[in-house]
C-alpha cells in the first residue's frame, strides 16, 4: 500500500506558493494540497532524485496565508515522485508537530467546505 493510500486525513486541494529549506538549500515551489497531518509539495528546483533514495530527511516549509502572515512547518518527506520531467518533483510530507495557527487554519478550511 502506498503512502497516498494510507492517509489518515482528507486532503484539500490548493495552490499556495511555498519554500522549503533543507541542508542550507532553498527550493521554491507550491503546496498542491493540505491536510491536518500532511501536504503535497511540488518544485522544479533542481533536487536530484534517484530510485529508492530520499534526497532530504527533514525540511522546513514556509508559506504565507495572508499578505503579512507567514507560517513555518517542520516536515518529514514520506514519498517522492517525478511529475512529467526529470527536474520537476512532487513530495508528500508529514507535518511534525503543527503549530496552533496551522491547526486553526485547517479547522477554518474544513468549516468553509460546508458553507
Amino acid at each position: 500500500m502506498s503512502y497516498r493510500e494510507k492517509r489518515s486525513s482528507e486532503r484539500i486541494s490548493c495552490n499556495l506558493d511555498a519554500t522549503i529549506i533543507s541542508d542550507a538549500k532553498i527550493y521554491d515551489g507550491f503546496i498542491k494540497n493540505v491536510s491536518e497531518s500532511g501536504l503535497e509539495y511540488s518544485t522544479a528546483s533542481g533536487i536530484t532524485l534517484r530510485e529508492g533514495e530520499n534526497p532530504v530527511k527533514n525540511v522546513r516549509l514556509i508559506f504565507s496565508v495572508f499578505s503579512d502572515e507567514v507560517i513555518g512547518l517542520n516536515c518529514a518527506p514520506r514519498w517522492f515522485a517525478t511529475d512529467g520531467s526529470e527536474d520537476h518533483i512532487v513530495i508528500g510530507m508529514r507535518i511534525i508537530d503543527p503549530p496552533p495557527r496551522y491547526n486553526e487554519l485547517m479547522r477554518n478550511i474544513q468549516l468553509c467546505k460546508y458553507l
